[in-house]
């Protein structure tokens, strides 16, 4: 088949690293064209026909799908987002033998902003941040605003996202041998 020009800003990204983990566990026949100063101007470079797709945040690109501007393709995390249920999951597509890979890049899509602390944070100060984030988790006036700009929040607890780590972590050393050929570490 032909050439897919994906568009992203540059290696180190995650839109970079998941356009070659798409291109390398999916054998599609890819072109990176990196470059570009955000994730808007690769969006941008979409509506106008420079590439051909990217890897982004749904909530970044909610306006142009909404709008028409672009099409959702394919989703990358565990679950489909609300609205876009005909939407393929990457794992209903993802050739077989890849569910270690699977686990990891789910993990990843979970969990797209992290609040870590030191290792050996005392478990009663640990426990009372997660409360606290857990209690800001069902504020109205947090979900407000978080509405106003147009944020999908979903809330993961601390204890969740321990277990996804540890489960990400653990991972066979053919993925890791994959990870290592393809994830690319800044400029």
């Amino acid at each position: 088949g032909s050439e897919i020009k994906m568009g992203c800003t540059g290696g180190g990204t995650v839109a970079y690293n998941d356009t070659l983990m798409l291109k390398e566990i999916m054998n599609w026949p890819v072109r990176v064209v990196s470059g570009y100063g955000g994730s808007s101007e690769a969006q941008l470079a979409v509506i106008k026909g420079e590439v051909d797709a990217m890897v982004g945040i749904y909530d970044t690109m909610r306006v142009s799908v909404e709008s028409g501007d672009t099409k959702p393709l394919l989703q990358m995390g565990g679950r489909k987002i609300p609205g876009l249920e005909n939407i393929p999951l990457l794992k209903e597509i993802i050739p077989p033998g890849n569910d270690a890979l699977m686990s990891l890049l789910e993990v990843q899509y979970s969990v797209s902003r992290l609040v870590a602390a030191p290792p050996a944070l005392p478990a009663a100060r640990r426990d009372l941040l997660r409360g606290i984030f857990s209690k800001m988790a069902g504020d109205k006036a947090y979900l407000n605003a978080a509405q106003k700009v147009n944020l999908t929040l979903e809330f993961t607890s601390g204890e969740d996202v321990e277990k996804m780590m540890q489960r990400a972590l653990r991972q066979p050393p053919q993925v890791i041998d994959l990870l290592k050929r393809v994830i690319v570490v800044g400029n």
